[in-house]
């Protein structure tokens, strides 16, 4: 019984789409050159020029490509002369550094033998 009920739902399933209707413009094969003309026109009329606010786009995208490669030229540019500032800075830096690690040296030979508790305290 089971099997006879899932047969039939199955058939019915599949063979629904194969029986519906078919729109008016299925099946009539290719359009003919007027067909087509005719259909072009009616879409012009339609939407006016189809190539309105086209150029206009055009133009803008132009000018915001050359904004964005001017962009980018100043953001390379602006990234070397950082990158210089950094430079300059590191020599400064590694000069004090120079004297720093000359002091600390010279700390560290003041308290060698000295255990870490006894740094602050008396020079005994």
């Amino acid at each position: 019984m089971n099997v006879k009920v899932t047969i039939a739902v199955l058939v019915l399933g599949i063979s629904a789409p194969a029986t519906a209707e078919k729109p008016e413009w299925a099946g009539k094969g290719k359009p003919t050159r007027e067909q087509v003309e005719e259909h072009r026109e009616k879409m012009k009329s339609k939407s006016g020029d189809y190539r309105k606010g086209y150029d206009d786009d055009r133009e803008r995208m132009i000018e915001d490509y050359k904004k964005s490669k001017e962009n980018k030229e100043k953001t390379k540019q602006e990234k070397k002369d950082k990158e210089q500032r950094l430079k300059d800075k590191a020599k400064k830096s590694d000069d004090d550094d120079d004297s720093y690690e000359g002091e600390r040296q010279r700390e560290k030979s003041e308290n060698k033998g000295r255990k870490w508790w006894q740094l602050w305290g008396d020079n005994s």
